[in-house]
This record gives structure tokens, sequence and C-alpha cells, in this order.
């Protein structure tokens, strides 16, 4: 590149004309397009490709959500009969703690049933329905450790009403812990 006191730089070196170009292109590799035959026959063979992968992929979450069964609560689990309720609380074994109460009743159904109820004294209706679910929770994740064929039923005291505002999940599950200490399968 010249560089020229009066014009500047010689502008003839930067510009490259069409032929130059051109005969650049053409020392380029020419790249064959892939022609396409019987696209019919081709998309079929794609589509039963990837109906496998799905098939296979459903079968990979079935056999994964088989070890997860176990921490379902489904309805054959729950108390949902008045009749059966007041039989188990008339006729069931008493485990007390100063904020629960537990009814514990065998059943001749082979699986194991749960029931909580939450008195209007116990506050208002958020706190109720919180105290449900974390009862509920807690019998989800460690249903496995009750003996199989009972039923349990569950009442929390006005001990745990006063000291419930500030408590959570953890806490309630220690309390229910220490109430059903013999009666489940202690794990390690």
């Amino acid at each position: 590149m010249t560089f020229d006191h009066t014009n500047g730089y010689n502008l003839a070196n930067f510009v490259k004309t069409y032929k130059e170009v051109a005969g650049y292109e053409k020392n380029l590799p020419a790249v064959k397009k892939k022609k396409k035959k019987h696209t019919w026959l081709q998309s079929k063979i794609e589509d039963s490709r990837r109906k496998k992968s799905i098939t296979q992929q459903k079968k990979k979450r079935k056999e994964e959500t088989r070890s997860l069964i176990i921490y379902t609560y489904s309805k054959d689990e729950k108390l949902r009969l008045n009749s059966e309720i007041k039989d188990i609380v008339h006729q069931g074994r008493v485990l007390q703690t100063p904020t629960f109460v537990a009814f514990v009743k065998e059943n001749h159904k082979g699986n194991v049933r749960f029931g909580v109820s939450v008195k209007k004294k116990f506050g208002n209706a958020v706190s109720r329905n919180r105290m449900k679910r974390y009862c509920r929770e807690y019998f989800r994740l460690n249903k496995f450790r009750f003996p199989d064929g009972t039923d349990v039923f569950v009442l929390p005291r006005k001990n745990m009403a006063k000291c419930f505002r500030g408590k959570n999940f953890t806490d309630v599950a220690i309390e229910l812990e220490r109430l059903f200490k013999g009666f489940i399968k202690v794990t390690e």
C-alpha cells in the first residue's frame, strides 16, 4: 500500500473487481446438494423413530415414578366416613402428648389409613387448614413406618393451638414423632 502525500492512500489497491471476486468463487470446492427421494417414505421412518423414543421416555418415566409411589396419599389411605372415625375413637388405642391425641385401631383392609380433624377453637381457617396439611404431609412421608392394617386418627390439642402460630412443618413433625414414638418403626 502506498501513501501519497497529496491524495492520501491509493484506493486502487483496496478495490477488487468483479472478475477477481468471481474467480475466487470458482476456486471453491463445489458442494453437492442432496437429492431427496421418497420423502413420504423418509417421513414415515422418522415418525416411527420418534414414536419409539416417545414410548421409551414414557416407560422411563413410569419406572421412575414407581419408586415414588410410596410417597402418595390416595383415596384408599384416607379416613372419610364419620362412622369409621367414631369407631376408631371409641374402640381404638389412645396415644397422647401435650400437643396431640391419636387414636389407633386395626382395620381388616390391609393398608394404613389416616385422618385428621381440627376443632374451630384451634384458630382461624388458615391455621386449621395448615395444621391438617402438616399432619397429612407427615403421614404421607412416613406411612411406610406404620404397621400394615391400621387406622390412625389425629387431633391437635389446645397446647398446640397456643404455640402453633410460629411453627413450621418440621416443628409439627417433631411433635408427631414424639406422639408415635413407640408405635411406628424406627428408621436409621
